[in-house]
């Protein structure tokens, strides 16, 4: 099932028929029960992860618990950046429901890459090319909220300056009922 759902998959798409026959000997499948943690916040990356069926939770600590940042649905991955990057685990992410997935285990990963495995080095271009597609949306929202406090500082000065005015409003009619 993997296999078959593997072109589907954005990282994948640009894959020939023998790369992805490669990736897909490369997986550890499995069958996860909803509630599943596949890893958490801060731990050490193993590998990224094929979901061929099924969702998952991306979540991140706050200091007011959990927070879902989004919820991923079969045919997709996950835990892709530790191909490029071994940083810890920057969010959570649990099974939302039973779900069917492929890891590839770093070690396999990387022993692909050093024997200089042509699947295994598309794959590091692909999740690099996704990488700076998130880096520049990120980006983009930074700008549009770089905005944000200076409309909100004219906007909080509006609001005092026509709460004066109606207080002002206020007790000249407040004045005028008193006489």
């Amino acid at each position: 099932m993997i296999s078959d759902q593997i072109p589907d998959i954005p990282i994948f798409q640009d894959l020939s028929r023998i790369q992805i026959d490669d990736l897909s000997e490369w997986l550890e499948r499995g069958v996860f029960p909803k509630g599943h943690v596949f890893f958490k916040e801060g731990s050490q990356p193993d590998g990224m992860y094929v979901l061929a069926k099924g969702k998952v939770e991306v979540l991140k600590s706050t200091a007011n618990g959990h927070t879902v940042l989004t919820e991923l649905t079969g045919p997709s991955v996950f835990g892709e950046m530790c191909l490029l990057s071994r940083d810890p685990r920057s969010a959570s992410l649990v099974a939302n429901t039973e779900v069917i997935v492929g890891r590839l285990p770093l070690s396999v990963y990387d022993a692909k890459i050093a024997a200089g495995h042509l699947t295994a080095y598309r794959l590091a271009m692909n999740v690099g090319r996704i990488a700076t597609h998130r880096l520049r949306w990120a980006l983009d929202r930074l700008i549009e909220l770089s905005h944000t406090p200076e409309d909100l500082t004219v906007s909080r000065e509006r609001l005092v300056e026509v709460t004066r005015r109606l207080s002002g409003i206020y007790k000249a009619v407040k004045k005028e009922d008193e006489s």
